[in-house]
């Protein structure tokens, strides 16, 4: 009888490990899972706090969130990136706009600013990618004849065409009318060299652009 029961005892510790290791195991499980949501919640708030500080106004706003959301924003949204190399911008762009309306013409003005919405640096840097991109589109694609720009090709590609819409769109906001026509100009400013030398700046003026007939007139 010793024996048979010092045998049940065995297979009952054994009974009672096997099911404290089974806890154990499944607690450890839990903990684990636990970190893993808590660790992506919080990647998740921070991503959302630093956007929805980022769309916000900037004056009522700590400058210490502005500097964290700029700062997680900007790299992951902003900058062009090819390859495992950073796209290193070679030009800024400048654009300016005049426009026909009521029959009389405005001087040249900043294509790129929007009245009351300059606090928003997205606008900005919309504006930037547009001009990039028909920068790029200038340095590929742009003829000259007889030592004069020929736009012919620009005028259909799509880089010019979305300039163009963005533009018109930007002055029916800020002039509250549709204007009757527009003609843009494209200033190109390259970054200086490795000397620090500045690099000459280059002008473009597009032909005006009817907006009522929807066509170019020069």
């Amino acid at each position: 009888m010793n024996i048979v029961y010092h045998h049940e005892k065995s297979i009952f510790d054994e009974s009672i490990v096997s099911k404290m290791t089974s806890v154990n195991a499944l607690l450890k499980n839990v903990k684990i899972k636990s970190l893993v949501v808590a660790t992506l919640l919080g990647m998740g708030l921070f991503h959302f706090a630093c956007v929805l500080i980022y769309t916000l106004p900037n004056n009522f706003l700590p400058e210490t969130s502005l500097e964290i959301s700029s700062g997680y924003i900007n790299p992951v949204f902003h900058q062009g990136w090819q390859l495992f190399a950073p796209d290193v911008v070679k030009d800024q762009f400048e654009s300016r706009i005049r426009y026909e309306l009521n029959g009389a013409w405005s001087e040249w003005d900043d294509a790129e600013a929007i009245p009351g919405l300059n606090w928003n640096t997205r606008v900005q840097n919309m504006s930037q990618k547009y001009l990039q991109v028909l920068g790029g589109d200038l340095r590929k694609n742009l003829t000259y004849v007889e030592g004069k720009p020929n736009y012919d090709l620009i005028l259909t590609y799509r880089p010019y065409n979305q300039w163009l819409y963005y533009s018109v769109k930007r002055l029916e906001y800020v002039l509250g009318a549709r204007p009757e026509n527009v003609q843009i100009e494209l200033s190109v400013l390259p970054t200086n060299g490795w000397d620090g030398d500045s690099l000459p700046s280059r002008t473009f003026v597009f032909p005006v652009f009817d907006v009522i007939e929807n066509r170019h007139v020069e």
